[in-house]
């Protein structure tokens, strides 16, 4: 108990010579407080952005109720001379269609003998057909980048979403050229036409349809292939004719329970292989799942590299500690040398200087977590990514402050206990 008190009793007293000394030295301290403040604040705010984009992605997959695979049926080149230098052999049909030779296949029969095949594989939970209407496509429709595709009437359950007005196509042939339009899509029509309402009749591609219904916002644009599902009016399977286009190229969306890590190939060679060789059919496929995982690895890629840039900075601001340590060594030799000649240890002085650095690289860890915060919080705005904290982060910034800290100081400190009382009081 005597002892513990006693070690209580230096470190207070160390703590109060600390503050003393950054009191007396506060424009000096300031600007080490800055230094800090920038490493900290950078390092905090790539930090923030980082794991609210991942918080973000995660809840986006949580709403999508499981991974959405695209399937595209692809026509299988004839076998002849490699052409693609030897990669064909070693990385298969995960080639661009360029270099593999393949190129987008004509179902005849609009994809029906596929959709049947993947509804008999247990893991497959709905699938759907969407056809691209090339015709509208290079057509001035004057809703900027909004798309129009032909969709059967199970891309709802595909997708996981629903309507936020009107109903979805329904299987079979419509009385009517019916059209539904995504979210974002509803409002640059709203825009042009104030009174457009499920019922109204408007004018697309040149052809006169009417408006079945509005879909909800839809999360999951961003790792979608083949449509943007917001911004994009979907016209009735039996409307494609009256409107110039074609469903013998379909793009397949298959829904599958996310834990399929490799679910996408597997559902590809199932298909290859149910098809069989004699087909001239092979099928590419790309999961929700792939695209986000690749988008997560580029926006990982740029925030540790960033990070990096923080680090350094907090690096160069720990070295202004040191340079400031070691000028109130010099000037406080007259001190030095008499706390030790009334009995302080080098141990006593070594712990002042070090409690100093630290306090030092606290305040600056405050301030930058703060600035980094604000930050971190408008470029998810400007992102339109949804704020997330880690609870860990700002104790892992405090960590982080005490280390510097500590390292910033140990150097100053020890060159302060070495010295001689009788040599620093002559001096």
């Amino acid at each position: 108990m005597v002892e513990a008190a006693h070690i209580r009793t230096r470190v207070v007293l160390a703590i109060r010579f600390a503050r003393q000394s950054m009191t007396s030295n506060w424009r000096r301290i300031a600007l080490a407080v800055i230094g800090i403040a920038i490493g900290i604040g950078a390092i905090t705010s790539m930090l923030v952005i980082g794991y609210s984009a991942t918080a973000q992605a995660t809840r986006m997959l949580d709403r999508l109720g499981g991974d959405v695979v695209t399937l595209t049926a692809l026509s299988q080149a004839p076998q002849g001379p490699d052409t693609s230098g030897g990669m064909a052999a070693r990385f298969g049909s995960g080639l661009p269609d360029a270099l593999t030779g393949a190129q987008p296949a004509r179902l005849t029969d609009g994809g029906a003998a596929v959709l049947a095949l993947l509804r008999s594989m247990p893991d497959v939970k709905a699938v759907a057909r969407v056809w691209p209407l090339m015709p509208c496509r290079t057509s001035n429709t004057g809703l900027g980048d909004t798309q129009v595709f032909a969709a059967d009437a199970g891309l709802p359950q595909v997708i996981s979403t629903g309507m936020s007005d009107g109903r979805f196509f329904l299987p079979g042939s419509e009385d009517r050229p019916w059209v539904v339009a995504g979210a974002s899509a509803y409002e640059e029509l709203r825009r042009k036409r104030p009174g457009l309402r499920p019922g109204s009749s408007m004018e697309l591609c040149g052809r006169l349809v009417y408006l079945l219904g509005v879909l909800t916002p839809y999360p999951g644009d961003e790792v979608l292939t083949t449509l943007k599902v917001n911004r994009s009016i979907f016209v009735s399977e039996s409307s494609v004719a009256a409107l110039g286009g074609s469903l013998e190229q379909p793009q397949i969306l298959a829904r599958v329970p996310l834990d399929g890590v490799n679910m996408p190939q597997s559902l590809a060679r199932r298909l290859d292989a149910a098809l069989g060789a004699n087909s001239g059919l092979s099928f590419q496929a790309v999961g929700a799942v792939q695209i986000n995982d690749m988008r997560q690895q580029q926006v990982s890629l740029y925030l540790n590299f960033l990070t990096a840039l923080g680090v350094v900075a907090l690096a160069v601001g720990s070295l202004g500690i040191t340079n400031v340590m070691l000028v109130s060594v010099s000037e406080r030799r007259s001190e030095i040398g008499l706390r030790m000649a009334l009995g302080a240890a080098p141990a006593d002085i070594a712990l002042q200087f070090i409690a100093e650095s630290v306090f030092v690289c606290l305040c600056g860890a405050l301030l930058g977590v703060v600035l980094g915060m604000l930050g971190a919080i408008a470029a998810l705005l400007l992102a339109g990514i949804e704020f997330a904290l880690s609870p860990s982060m700002p104790l892992a910034c405090g960590a982080l402050a005490v280390v510097s800290g500590v390292l910033a100081g140990a150097h100053p400190a020890m060159r302060a206990a070495r010295m001689n009382p009788v040599a620093t009081l002559q001096a």
